[in-house]
C-alpha cells in the first residue's frame, strides 16, 4: 500500500510541475517587455474630464481623489444622514449561544513528549453576536445542560457607499489605501435620539438608545441571550496623495485590467508620464518573466529528480524478473 501511494504522490507531483511549466513557458513566450510596451503605449493620457470615447480603452488620469457627492449619504430607514463620508453601514445583531471545541490533556504521560499525551476533545457553550438573520443551532445539550437559541429575527442591515473621485473618474477606496488616510466614526446619542425614533417605534423590539461597555452609542434591546444591538457607523477620507491611475475607462471608472499575465492598471504615487507608465510597465514584465524562468527551472529540475530514480528503479525491477525466468 505505502508502494502504491508514494507512485501515486510522484504522479501527482509530476503533473502539477508540467502545468506550471507549461502554463509558464506560455506566459514566457507571449508576455514579453515589447508586447507590455505596445500595449502601454496605447494608454490615453487624460485631463480628468470623462470621455465617452474612452470606454472600454486604458486611461491614465493623475489628481488627488476626493469623494464623490460630497460625501453625501442616508439611511432611508433610519433617518440618518452624514457628509463627508465614502462608506455608511448599518449592522444589527442578535446573541446567541454557540458550541465550540477544545482540545484538553487528560493524561501526561512524558513531560518532555508532548506528543505522547492522552488528549480528548471537549466542548462548552459561550455567547456570542451574529447578524439577526444568521442560521444557528436550534437547540443542544452540552455537558447535560439544554441550550436554546432564539428564533432569527427579519432584521436586515444596510450599507451604502460614494465612490472616490479624481477629476470625473470614479475610483474604488480598495484601490488607493496606500495613498489616504481614513476614519471610522460612530454617530452621538443625540443623533440617534433626534433620527431613529420613528425607525425605533417601526421595528416594535424595544430598541433604546443606549452605549455598549465601550461607551458605542447603539440601538439595543438589552445585552442576554435574544437581545438585539444595532451598530451604525461612517467611515470618512481624511487625507489623501496626489496619485496616478492607470486603469480600463468601465462605466465611468477605472478598473483592474490584464492581457494574458500583463497587469496594465497601475496605482502610483505622484504624476507619472505616459513614458514613465511605459517604463514601470516593462520593468515590471521583465521582473516577472525572471521570476517565470526561475519557475520552471526549479519544476524542471523536480522533475528530472524524481523521474529518473524512479525509471532507474523500474527498469532495475524488470532486470531481476528478467533474470528469473533465465537458464540455468
Amino acid at each position: 500500500m505505502g508502494g502504491k501511494g508514494c507512485g501515486c504522490a510522484l504522479v501527482a507531483v509530476w503533473v502539477i510541475c508540467i502545468f506550471l511549466i507549461l502554463a509558464s513557458v506560455r506566459s514566457y513566450v507571449n508576455d514579453t517587455p515589447e508586447k507590455a510596451s505596445e500595449l502601454a503605449e496605447t494608454v490615453i493620457v487624460s485631463d480628468g474630464t470623462l470621455d465617452p470615447a474612452n470606454e472600454g480603452k486604458l486611461v491614465m488620469v493623475t489628481g488627488t481623489p476626493v469623494i464623490a457627492n460630497e460625501g453625501k449619504l442616508s439611511d432611508p430607514e433610519t433617518g440618518l444622514e452624514v457628509s463627508g463620508a465614502y462608506n455608511y453601514s448599518r449592522i444589527p445583531l442578535q446573541k446567541i449561544y454557540e458550541v465550540k471545541e477544545k482540545e484538553v490533556i487528560i493524561n501526561k504521560h512524558d513531560i518532555n513528549d508532548p506528543y505522547d499525551d492522552e488528549k480528548t476533545t471537549e466542548r462548552y457553550v459561550v455567547t456570542t453576536w451574529v447578524t439577526c438573520y444568521s442560521d444557528r443551532k436550534a437547540s443542544f445539550r452540552v455537558n447535560g445542560k439544554n441550550y436554546t437559541n432564539p428564533e432569527k429575527v427579519d432584521l436586515a442591515g444596510y450599507s451604502a457607499g460614494n465612490s472616490l473621485l479624481i477629476g470625473e473618474y470614479k475610483i474604488k477606496v480598495s484601490d488607493v489605501l496606500d495613498y489616504i488616510t481614513t476614519s471610522s466614526h460612530n454617530f452621538t446619542l443625540s443623533d440617534l435620539e433626534n433620527h431613529c425614533t420613528p425607525y425605533i417605534k417601526k421595528t416594535e423590539l424595544g430598541l433604546k438608545v443606549t452605549t455598549t461597555s465601550k461607551e458605542v452609542p447603539i440601538l439595543s434591546t438589552g445585552d442576554e441571550v435574544g437581545d438585539i444591538h444595532i451598530y451604525l457607523s461612517y467611515d470618512t477620507l481624511d487625507s489623501a496623495k496626489e496619485i496616478t491611475r492607470v486603469g480600463l475607462q468601465e462605466d465611468g471608472a477605472l478598473v483592474e485590467y490584464k492581457d494574458g499575465a500583463i497587469e496594465l492598471s497601475m496605482v502610483a504615487e505622484g504624476k507619472l508620464t505616459k513614458e514613465d507608465y511605459i517604463k514601470s510597465l516593462v520593468g515590471a514584465t521583465k521582473k516577472n518573466r525572471k521570476s517565470l524562468l526561475i519557475g520552471i527551472i526549479v519544476c524542471s529540475l523536480i522533475l528530472a529528480a524524481t523521474i529518473v530514480p524512479f525509471v532507474v528503479t523500474a527498469l532495475s525491477d524488470k532486470k531481476k524478473k528478467s533474470a528469473l525466468y533465465l537458464p540455468k
